[in-house]
């Protein structure tokens, strides 16, 4: 995968990120990996040394949908074969690789005013970057004990329920 991107701790590292992407707009270095399919599943390596576990699985879901996965539209998805739903963001690629991106999650800091500031400060690179990305939901493919599922099955089975999700969500749409 590609330089981790990822997370962001504190504001110096909000700095390099904002650089970094910057940099990778103006250098035509960040594309959106069209290749992908709206609610398909994909792996990716799991970060940290020593892990020799599947992978992690992703499924892309359409801009209509929620982009966080505590939101209460995906209460009922049974994520149990999965280890739970773990990752809400979005997908890119980066210098020809595939780079998780979290936007609108910040820090992840007990500061909430601390996080609204940086977040207030990265919207704006934000929501360039927002066109060349897919919005994703993932999970990791282990915790404390293995799941279920691997990391390619266990997207392919949230694919299916996502699937089955959006198509009530748009007949919910439509009613109101």
């Amino acid at each position: 995968m590609a330089e981790n991107i990822l997370n962001v701790k504190d504001m110096q590292d909000i700095e390099k990120r904002t650089k970094l992407l910057q940099e990778a707009m103006d250098n035509d270095q960040l594309v959106k990996p069209e290749y992908l399919d709206i609610l398909g599943a994909f792996v990716l390596p799991s970060s940290g040394e020593g892990y020799t576990y599947s992978g992690n699985g992703y499924v892309t879901i359409p801009e209509d949908m929620p982009k966080n996965y505590l939101n209460k539209v995906y209460y009922d998805l049974d994520d149990a074969p999965v280890g739970g739903l773990t990752f809400s963001g979005y997908v890119t690629e980066l210098n020809g690789e595939l780079a998780l991106l979290r936007l609108e999650q910040g820090t992840r800091s007990i500061h909430a005013e601390k996080d609204k500031a940086i977040m207030e400060l990265m919207e704006p690179i934000h929501k360039k970057v927002r066109a060349y990305c897919i919005p994703v939901l993932g999970f990791d493919d282990q915790h404390a004990r293995p799941n279920l599922l691997n990391g390619i099955e266990g997207a392919l089975y949230l694919r299916k329920q996502l699937k089955i999700l959006h198509n009530q969500l748009g007949i919910l749409r439509e009613t109101i």
